[in-house]
């Protein structure tokens, strides 16, 4: 073969590998169309634009780490406000404005079951409230719903109000991460409320094995020895059997009156009762919900309240104007919290900021919204965090006013708490662990944050920041207005 020749032959090869790489580029991104094919009817209308990926796994990664906003301009930009994907394992729509998630979520929520990740779903347990469906989830939420009722919430502010003081206790001088003392106090809280436990050794460990089980709720769901999924079903298996030890504990109490969630649920409703199985995923969901949710919009709103002095200082005067009523150590009560309206919008305004960001659906039928069918089986993923934050929804939406909460009427075109069937049962719980929690820091203390150049957001499980919010912490001279920097 001549010199000529033989680079003619690897011309052709170049060639044909190019040629080769496009094809398996081109049916690599397109696999997921075909692999969830949608025939139409005629006059149907059509799907919503997009694109869905790279073979199975989509655009998860993408879904789970660039930033939302960027994700949303970019989406917004080539498919405007509806659009279809392909994420955690799923075709997808996405959509973004309060109407469309309205109809998903509650004009026609008959037509939708609630859809979560696969991993979610098999770290939470298929058994709770936030993952059954139809009958068995009304039933199972009921149980839920009666057992938070007021009257338990009510009894809860002591213990909830201790738990904020532990927390809190000697930080003077000390630079803290916020969300790292935020997710001890919210899951001492929640674990007093859904067990009626105090702090002790076996929930040190009940802690750390949640630590295992929440970074593997929206990992990939890979069962293999070294991965994050995998520790979190370990987690989730001694998680459980510490539930069911006490759950029959509190099965062979006679005579004794409890009012946690835990021995509510035991209790028949109707001549119903519920299994062990769904007590025990019901509370893992409850502990998941009540921590993360809380906890980070606890360090939020210490974010925001740094940045808004004329916000700190309306937080500030309403705490000042209950201690002024209160002899030294004289404790909260529920008085007390209906009595600091700020500091529960100021949880409310960094749920609807920061912590608020999608609800997933599964359409049981072909479903038309918005000029787009939305065919049976998919997901639909009502994107809370842009209608949220859309000028067009919210007035001055990325200004943070905790008294757009305060206002009235309510503002019904927003949905932090989710809405319809499946709205939170526990958001009066979170809103009073934040009025406890801020009270006690703003008595006791001023604060500076930290500066980190380093500092990010991170998407998963609940939005946060990197470094948790670093804060230095200093003894409150009541000399002086509160300030933090």
């Amino acid at each position: 073969m001549t010199m000529m020749e033989e680079g003619q032959w690897w011309s052709y090869v170049s060639l044909g590998v190019a040629m080769l790489l496009v094809a398996v580029t081109f049916m690599a991104r397109n696999f997921n169309e075909w692999a969830n094919p949608v025939r139409l009817k005629p006059g149907d209308p059509p799907l919503p634009p997009g694109k869905m990926g790279w073979p199975l796994i989509g655009e998860t990664l993408r879904f789970m780490t660039e930033d939302y906003h960027q994700l949303y301009q970019r989406k917004l930009k080539k498919f405007g406000r509806t659009w279809k994907t392909h994420v955690f394992g799923n075709p997808t729509i996405c959509m973004t404005t309060a109407d469309n998630a309205r109809e998903v979520l509650i004009t026609k929520q008959g037509l939708f079951e609630a859809n979560y990740p696969d991993s979610m779903r098999r770290i939470l347990g298929m058994k709770n409230f936030m993952f059954l469906r139809g009958a068995e989830h009304l039933k199972v939420k009921r149980f839920f719903q009666v057992a938070l009722r007021p009257e338990s919430i009510r009894s809860s502010v002591g213990q909830v109000e201790e738990m904020a003081l532990l927390s809190l206790r000697d930080l003077e001088g000390r630079t803290i991460s916020v969300l790292r003392e935020a997710r001890l106090f919210s899951f001492n809280a929640a674990i007093s409320l859904l067990f009626g436990a105090s702090p002790s050794e076996e929930m040190v460990r009940l802690g750390e094995e949640f630590e295992l089980l929440d970074k593997a709720i929206f990992s990939l769901a890979i069962d293999l020895p070294w991965t994050t999924f995998r520790k979190g079903i370990k987690a989730r298996e001694r998680i459980l059997k510490l539930m069911k030890k006490k759950i029959y504990q509190r099965r062979s109490e006679t005579g004794t009156k409890n009012n946690d969630v835990m021995s509510l649920m035991l209790q028949p409703i109707d001549g119903e009762t519920l299994t062990d199985e769904e007590i025990a995923d019901s509370l893992l969901a409850g502990l998941f919900a009540g921590q993360d949710t809380t906890a980070t919009a606890l360090h939020w709103g210490i974010y925001h309240l740094s940045q808004c002095p004329e916000a700190l200082e309306d937080l500030t005067k309403e705490v000042d104007s209950i201690k002024r009523k209160k002899n030294d150590g004289e404790p909260l009560t529920w008085d007390d919290f209906k009595n600091m309206p700020f500091a529960s919008a100021v949880v409310s305004e960094s749920v609807r900021l920061n912590v608020a960001s999608f609800l997933m659906r599964q359409a049981q039928t072909d479903v038309i919204i918005d000029g787009y069918t939305i065919p049976k089986g998919w997901t639909v993923v009502a994107w809370t965090r842009f209608f949220h934050t859309d000028p067009a929804n919210v007035k001055d939406p990325m200004t943070f006013n905790p008294r757009r909460f305060m206002e009235e009427p309510k503002p019904s075109n927003l949905m932090i708490w989710g809405a319809g069937a499946r709205t939170c049962p526990g958001y009066e719980f979170s809103k009073l662990e934040g009025a406890c929690f801020f009270y006690h820091l703003i008595n006791k203390y001023t604060w500076e944050v930290v500066p980190n150049p380093r500092r990010k957001l991170v998407n998963m499980p609940v939005p946060h920041l990197s470094d948790g919010l670093q804060i230095r912490l200093h003894k409150r001279d009541y000399g002086s207005p509160n300030t933090a920097q």
